[in-house]
């Protein structure tokens, strides 16, 4: 997944969250909270803390379905604001 701060300042102390559509959970790089999903930079990895204007921070999870079906993601936020999924 990426993260683009296409604002004019940076976002320091990012925190995305999201909602999966068929009750999917983050088993490994994540934080699983029912059926919702928290994402924030590795504790160890500075150069992910803040995003630049303009710049971007990537990261990666594995997920558990809940069965066989598997729909994308919904409801992005990013440090409580919604976020264009573009």
């Amino acid at each position: 997944m990426t993260i683009r701060n296409t604002g004019s300042s940076a976002v320091n102390g990012w925190n995305l969250k999201w909602t999966f559509a068929n009750g999917q959970q983050i088993s490994q790089g994540g934080t699983p909270t029912s059926h919702r999903a928290v994402a924030r930079p590795p504790r160890q990895a500075s150069r992910n803390g803040s995003i630049a204007p303009g710049g971007s921070a990537a990261f990666g999870f594995l997920v558990t379905t809940a069965g066989s079906t598997n729909g994308k993601p919904a409801g992005f936020t990013l440090n409580g604001a919604v976020c264009d999924t573009a």
